[in-house]
């Protein structure tokens, strides 16, 4: 009989799950949890879960029903090689709970849904291994980082990273690849190594999301805790500010339906500023690629995004674009435009076997 095992890719507005029999996927499936719409295998089969507690027993169900003996979890944040969660290692991560407040706890709480059965983790960090020295640094006296997460925040830096290790994987030169959804971050690849990112040691920096901020000077950081508290100050920058500040909810989807053009360049040029911004490290480009829920359909983003890094040569052909073809650059262009379906569950599969885990 073929071993099986659940890969569960949670984040903060949704689950994707699969289910692999010998490292090849038999089912997979996505919970929305703001709508509370479950699809298996491409169909819609409820639409009750709405919170990740259900979506855990939820999940139990399937690993039962699909005779799963073992998990593999995504982790953005705890380390960078992939392992096996032993105790130790779990306790190790719950550290960083307070440096990524609004993932690492949901991944966690998955872990604990599934105790009992052999458990991994796969980390963002993983595809930025190679990240340039210069990224790395943090500019500030290493001792009022708390000893107890000093070394995951100096060591361990990226987020999004499995996909945009499945956005670049094929891919070859100098590779910005662009996961924009409610979550949204940049990076540079350069022949497959990730050299640099928008996100380092927390989810709430670079371009701006959904409900999340991006950068912002960090003396108003200091200005605002000081007025209203680090904790409430840390609620609305996480929860209530980024496209939110501009449309109730954040939601894209929304803004497109408004015509909403100031908030749509506004995102654009966010998205292009973080893209620049990698440039040192690459030189020249060879290739964009755009993925995640607005990066895969929003084709008036695409543009946007190019139109602001047109000084790189980029030209779209509006016509493939707008039909969300998976290479849209114009004949003209200097640089390759595409679209990619990522498969992060796949590819945290393929990460396990690379570093001989599975």
């Amino acid at each position: 009989m073929a071993k099986k095992m659940l890969v569960i890719n949670a984040g903060s507005s949704s689950v994707k799950w699969a289910v692999f029999a010998d490292q090849k996927k038999v089912h997979d499936g996505e919970i929305e949890l703001g709508t509370g719409k479950v699809m298996t295998d491409g169909i819609v089969v409820r639409q009750k879960i709405k919170n990740h507690k259900n979506a855990g027993n939820y999940l139990k169900r399937v690993a039962k029903e699909s005779n799963v003996s073992k998990v593999c979890h995504r982790m953005v944040h705890g380390g960078v090689k992939p392992c096996v969660l032993s105790e130790a290692k779990i306790k190790e991560i719950s550290k960083c709970v307070s440096i990524v407040p609004l993932h690492l706890p949901i991944n966690l709480q998955y872990v604990r849904e599934f105790k009992g059965l052999k458990q991994y983790a796969v980390f963002d960090s993983y595809h930025f291994r190679s990240l340039d020295k210069n990224e790395k640094i943090i500019p500030i006296p290493k001792i009022i980082i708390p000893k107890n997460v000093r070394k995951q925040v100096l060591e361990v830096q990226g987020f999004h990273g499995i996909a945009h290790y499945d956005a670049t994987n094929g891919e070859k030169g100098n590779v910005i690849s662009f996961h924009l959804g409610s979550g949204c971050s940049v990076a540079a690849t350069k022949d497959g190594k990730g050299i640099g990112c928008s996100l380092h040691q927390s989810a709430l920096d670079g371009v701006v999301m959904r409900t999340r901020s991006g950068h912002i000077d960090p003396g108003l950081v200091l200005y605002l805790c000081e007025a209203h508290g680090v904790k409430k100050v840390s609620q609305i920058l996480n929860h209530q500010s980024g496209l939110a500040s501009f449309v109730p909810g954040g939601d894209m989807r929304d803004i497109l339906k408004q015509k909403r053009e100031d908030v749509v360049d506004y995102f654009s040029y966010s998205v292009a500023k973080q893209a620049a911004s990698l440039l040192p490290l690459l030189g020249d480009v060879d290739t964009l690629v755009f993925t995640g829920g607005i990066g895969e359909n929003a084709g008036k983003i695409r543009s946007g995004v190019c139109k602001w890094l047109s000084f790189l040569g980029c030209v779209i052909d509006e016509k493939k674009n707008m039909k969300n073809e998976a290479i849209i650059s114009a004949k003209n262009s200097k640089i390759k435009i595409k679209v990619k379906r990522i498969d992060e569950e796949s590819a945290m599969v393929r990460i396990l076997k690379r570093e001989k885990i599975l």
